[in-house]
């Protein structure tokens, strides 16, 4: 920096202040978004949304035979259990292309093996 730019600049800006130590800093404790939501809320949020199927399933429907085969695949139950716990839509889906109930065993090869 040239001289007569340091000029123009305030003192404060020039020398700021030292940094706090850092020592024993921790991030904020993450806490339950859901935490303070009564009990009917919660319940009601999980509920399938008939909009978020529709969505889901237009997708699905856009996506090419090799996709969906892939997509089988690679959903193991365990993942498709999970999947359909953020997803509630997704067994109606299963149920509504299936034409059958959901029933998910460890012989299962993949989440959408009822669709094709």
């Amino acid at each position: 920096m040239s001289p007569m730019e340091g000029a123009n600049m305030p003192e404060a800006a020039s020398n700021p202040p030292p940094m706090p130590p850092m020592e024993g800093a921790a991030p904020p404790a993450q806490t339950d978004p859901l935490e303070f939501m009564p009990a009917k809320a919660r319940e009601a949020l999980m509920q399938p949304s008939e909009e978020i199927g529709a969505v889901l399933m237009a997708r699905l429907a856009n996506m090419s035979e090799a996709e969906l085969s892939a997509l089988d695949s690679a959903i193991t139950p365990e993942i498709q259990r999970i999947l359909m716990g953020l997803l509630p839509e997704l067994a109606e889906i299963i149920n509504q292309v299936g034409g059958e109930e959901v029933v998910m065993t460890e012989e299962e090869v993949g989440a959408l093996g009822t669709m094709g």
